[in-house]
């Protein structure tokens, strides 16, 4: 069985890339975010750092303990690939997984990852919009803090060297995504052995499980009318809606080095 993990930070994309990946017959349908594995990989990434401590009582070794943890993940995945029908892939995402993708790579070698870029003055934005439609994930915090929490998320990825990881993985640029989807899909294809030859990225992808234009999604804080829908440009650029001067020298300043690494523009600066 072959996994494929989608992460990046909250309101960077994940949602239309999985929507998109799941089109093709080799992946499981579009099904909704894998919070279940969440709470597999804190408890194993926890139990692994206190193993001198607290667990040495309980498994002979921490290589042990490691076998453990990822017989529990690969019971959990092998029980979802079955619900599905065992597609050749299994397409899973949820944002909240992406520290844990390093962990993920060590416990189940095969796996793949798509870390999800986006312009963290655009993600900033997106965010502030939700948190007033009552988000809880971004209830009291700052254009500046959302980008400093997008960095950290994201820097996990970026900064872990191994050899194994590095195979395992690929960034996509959110604007990317939008403007050359057959591009980035034929890519990622190949990558994940997925075969997307018969979709038409700019036709609405299948809504899979989730029915988004139902009231009780309409009404989540998180939505957006871009679900279910195609790729668009429209959400590009426009932070300055939302965000002022202040705030965007501020983000700049924190996700600088990022930036730079995937090429988004600064903002130019009156004088």
């Amino acid at each position: 069985m072959r996994t494929l993990f989608i992460g990046g930070y909250l309101r960077t994309g994940t949602t239309l890339l999985q929507t998109l990946l799941c089109a093709s017959p080799d992946t499981n349908p579009m099904v909704r975010e894998v919070v279940f594995l969440r709470g597999l990989l804190e408890n194993a990434g926890r139990s692994l750092v206190l193993y001198d401590e607290h667990l040495v009582d309980y498994f002979d070794s921490r290589d042990e303990l490691a076998r453990y943890c990822a017989a529990q993940i690969g019971d959990f995945l092998a029980r979802t690939s079955r619900r599905w029908g065992d597609p050749n892939t299994l397409v899973l995402k949820h944002p909240q997984l992406t520290p844990y993708f390093p962990l993920l790579s060590v416990l189940l070698p095969k796996s793949r990852f798509v870390v999800m870029m986006r312009d963290p003055r655009d993600v900033a934005a997106s965010a502030m919009r939700a948190a007033r439609r009552g988000a809880e994930e971004f209830a009291g915090r700052s254009p500046p803090s959302i980008a400093l929490a997008m960095r950290n998320t994201t820097n996990v990825c970026l900064d872990e060297k191994s050899e194994r990881f590095q195979r395992s993985v690929r960034f996509v640029r959110y604007e990317d995504l939008v403007r050359r989807p057959r591009e980035v899909l034929d890519e990622l294809s190949r990558f994940a052995e997925i075969d997307l030859s018969g979709f038409q990225p700019e036709s609405a992808p299948a809504q899979g499980r989730i029915d988004w234009s139902s009231e009780q999604q309409r009404r989540r804080p998180l939505h957006s009318d871009l679900y279910g829908a195609g790729p668009s440009e429209r959400p590009i650029g426009r932070y300055a809606e939302v965000l002022t001067p202040a705030a965007v020298a501020e983000i700049e300043g924190i996700c600088g080095e990022m930036m730079r690494q995937f090429k988004y523009p600064f903002a130019e600066r009156p004088g």
